[in-house]
């Protein structure tokens, strides 16, 4: 019977997420932002390993956040260059990304 459920549509498997995720802060602005790379087609080999350059921006004070992802050959991140941004750890990542964008603006009102 396996080979019929198969055939006739048994259970789907899960897509499976090889990415890499990098998680940063803004240093201007404080707001966090993170990436994904994708292993089989982002990373650029060069002659130590793999190497990715991106640029993340922010949604509060779009500045741009040069980054500089280094690789060894098994593809797994040996170091990172931010300009104008911080490492952070997904757990802080996934604590702050639902802040809000701006506070709010405008005149106080005073009586």
């Amino acid at each position: 019977m396996g080979f019929l459920d198969k055939l006739f549509g048994g259970k789907p498997e899960a897509p499976v997420d090889n990415g890499i995720y990098i998680y940063a802060r803004c240093d201007s602005c404080g707001r966090v932002v993170h990436t994904r790379l994708d292993p089989e087609h982002d990373l650029i080999a060069d002659g130590e390993g793999f190497r990715r350059r991106k640029t993340l921006i922010d949604d509060r004070c779009f500045r741009r956040i040069p980054m500089i992802a280094t690789f060894d050959h098994n593809k797994k991140l040996t170091s990172l260059e931010l300009q104008g941004g911080t490492r952070i750890d997904r757990e802080t990542w996934l604590a702050e990304k639902d802040a809000p964008r701006r506070p709010p603006s405008g005149p106080s009102e005073t009586p």
